[in-house]
């Protein structure tokens, strides 16, 4: 991740705490920006031992994990309040997740929040109808079917480094995508119009070599995940909502809409996506089946 990522900025005060409670005996050592491995690499790098953890983003391993389209599935969720206890420490939710990254050789680290996601745009998509034919950037499979096949729009894959100038240019019309990244590649300065749904919400880790996990002594696994929450789950996650806001500021000053739906438009919205359920148990079987069970248990 680039180094103004919150999430980055998370794991470097916990590298820091880290090496402050052992007295400086385990040093994490990071490598923003993919300066190391490239974050679409990350999860065979630290499966393989290549490097000993990194941070996974799950958009890149859904066509090997397919249970990880999980954070693209729109509609489960009734606020960010409800979402962030479904996945807390010791949550159910990060257990069935932990096994499939075990099949992996990876021992994955507690969920913190990686963006509230929207649809920007140069045209207000209001409705569903609206997105017909609208050129989006997309960044995964589960999105490109909700966007496209779904919403009957035109998605386009590429990654968030490059949706400036793929709007300037007229590329794309609009952008799925969290208001703070959106604000930080400085893509308000070509499009900004929401309608603030708060589709889904995407969460992120950082992932062990599960050899070098358990090799670990047990005080040491304890102070990693203990800091871990601390930094780069439970501050991270404050520090985020709130980065969400702050973009949505910009965003308006800068002279775009900031549409709230009304209930005949979050319902409109809603029956539009409920397909996303049904592939999402296609694609990933029993496992998207427990997982959109135990989110459906937090719905308030």
């Amino acid at each position: 991740m680039p180094p103004t990522y919150l999430n980055q900025k998370g794991l470097e005060r916990w590298a820091g705490a880290v090496y402050a409670r052992t007295n400086g005996e385990v040093e994490i050592v990071l490598y923003p920006g993919e300066s190391l491995i490239r974050g679409k690499e990350m999860l065979e790098a630290v499966g393989t031992g290549r490097v000993e953890m990194g941070w996974l983003s799950p958009g890149y391993f859904a066509g090997t994990i397919p249970a990880l389209m999980f954070w693209d599935i729109p509609g489960i969720w009734s606020g960010v309040d409800p979402f962030l206890e479904a996945i807390k420490p010791g949550s159910e939710i990060e257990r069935i997740l932990r096994e499939e990254y075990l099949k992996h050789d990876v021992y994955n680290l507690s969920w913190s929040l990686f963006g509230l996601m929207n649809g920007f745009s140069k045209k207000l998509m209001r409705l569903p109808e609206d997105v017909e034919g609208v050129k989006i950037r997309v960044y995964s499979k589960s999105g490109a079917y909700m966007w496209g096949d779904i919403l009957k729009g035109s998605p386009v894959y590429m990654s968030s480094a490059e949706i400036y100038m793929a709007l300037k240019t007229g590329l794309i019309d609009a952008v799925h995508q969290s208001a703070e990244t959106f604000v930080g590649r400085k893509a308000h300065e070509e499009a900004g119009h929401c309608c603030d749904l708060k589709l889904h919400f995407v969460a992120g880790s950082t992932g062990v070599n599960s050899d070098v996990w358990n090799g670990l002594p047990a005080d040491t696994r304890q102070i990693i995940e203990e800091e871990y929450i601390n930094w780069a789950v439970d501050w991270v996650n404050k520090e985020m909502i709130a980065a969400d806001e702050e973009a949505f500021d910009t965003i308006v000053e800068a002279g775009w809409t900031r549409h709230i739906p009304t209930p005949e438009e979050r319902e409109a919205w809603a029956t539009a996506l409920a397909p996303m359920k049904d592939w999402y148990i296609e694609q990933a079987g029993p496992v998207a089946e427990k997982l959109l069970a135990e989110a459906a248990k937090y719905w308030k």
